[in-house]
């Protein structure tokens, strides 16, 4: 399966093409008549692709539809307005969990979209939850050939956005309760619910706290997004207390039916253009960088009245510029999605992993498809 493997601020994806998956979309756009196979069989590749020990790694699997007929596949027939949009995808987490809405993914395939021929800078994304525009070009002056695309993204205003105290949640354990209560001097303390695609809680903690959480992950990249220390401490460093937390947050069904993303924040005073943010992602654990969940953070700092409209997301993978400048409208976020990798990703039927072969960027002729150059 040839492969492109793109990171946003560290939340990494791999993608691909249904046309280079015979197999799996047949002209019809499904493997079977039974959707379900289609779809299990996706969730299993993405398993193996995203190990990151026995697989490329990554954070998820990104199919790019670009057959015409895969386009209207059992999987996406009933995306919203799937023909007026002008690319489709498919998302699956690291764990093989299928997902609506994914902020850096999004950024990831735009930029892989315009590597891969679309010739439009300005196009419409459809997704399960509805069409997304986006706005990619290429940084520097090798546009369609370059390895780092600067992107916009607009989410559509928020379907559901509620407060939701922490005394709501019902099968916190002791130890989640121990920790809500050294982080917050009474114990309580309300979040916001979320839903931009995918379900988010953002809950903002007090600035001191925060501060001392931060400096587990801070020597990852430096504010300008320059790698330091590297990530293979990620998420070893991530806050254990605060892990468990969202563990136990993300997993009470009577408020998150299909589980959530679990973002924390924190300002420096007052009301603010600047927010430093920490996330559990739903299917993949602790991230780098969420972008959705970024967007939950701007929108749930506006709501409480200690955020712009227009503010700087710093996660521990780097920033994310994000506005929203009324309430019923788009939430828009601005970042750089940068290329890691292409290669090919070896699938041996009967294997029980996957191996990679491949190589490096600097393998291949950037003057060809990048199919046609590990043909």
């Amino acid at each position: 399966m040839p492969f492109v493997k793109m990171h946003g601020r560290g939340n990494d994806f791999v993608m691909a093409r249904s046309s280079d998956l015979d197999w799996m979309f047949d002209k019809n756009g499904n493997s079977s008549s039974d959707p379900r196979q289609t779809s299990t069989l996706l969730s299993t590749l993405a398993k193996s692709v995203c190990d990151r020990r026995f697989g490329l790694g990554a954070d998820g699997l990104i199919i790019r539809l670009d057959a015409p007929a895969h386009k209207h596949c059992a999987l996406t027939i009933d995306y919203p307005d799937l023909d007026f949009c002008e690319e489709t995808w498919i998302y699956i987490n690291s764990d093989g969990s299928y997902s609506a809405m994914c902020g850096n993914g999004l950024r990831c395939f735009a930029g892989f979209c315009i590597m891969d021929g679309q010739e439009a800078r300005s196009f419409k994304v459809a997704t399960a939850c509805g069409p997304v525009e986006v706005e990619a070009r290429g940084v520097g002056d090798n546009e369609p050939d370059s390895s780092i695309y600067d992107v916009l993204i607009k989410l559509e205003a928020p379907a559901t956005c509620r407060q939701v105290s922490l005394d709501q949640f019902a099968q916190l354990s002791n130890q989640s309760l121990a920790t809500i209560a050294r982080i917050f001097a009474d114990g309580k303390a309300t979040g916001h619910l979320i839903d931009l695609g995918n379900p988010h809680y953002v809950l903002f903690l007090p600035g001191a706290v925060f501060a001392d959480y931060w400096m587990s992950v801070k020597d990852i990249v430096d504010e300008r997004g320059n790698v330091l220390a590297g990530s293979k401490d990620f998420p070893a460093c991530f806050p254990a207390d605060l892990h468990s937390l969202a563990l136990d947050l993300a997993k009470d069904e009577t408020i998150f039916p299909s589980g959530a993303n679990i973002e924390f924040a924190a300002v420096e005073t007052g009301l603010s253009d600047c927010v430093r943010m920490l996330v559990v992602e739903r299917g993949c654990g602790p991230t780098l960088a969420c972008a959705s969940g970024a967007c939950a953070v701007v929108v749930g700092g506006i709501k409480q009245g200690i955020l712009n409209r227009s503010s700087r997301v710093i996660l521990p993978g780097g920033l994310l510029d994000v506005s929203w400048s009324r309430d019923d409208g788009p939430v828009e976020l601005r970042g750089w999605a940068q290329v890691v990798a292409q290669g090919v990703f070896c699938i041996y039927p009967g294997a029980d992993r996957s191996v990679v072969s491949g190589g490096s960027l600097s393998s291949f002729d950037s003057n060809h498809d990048f199919c046609e150059a590990i043909s």
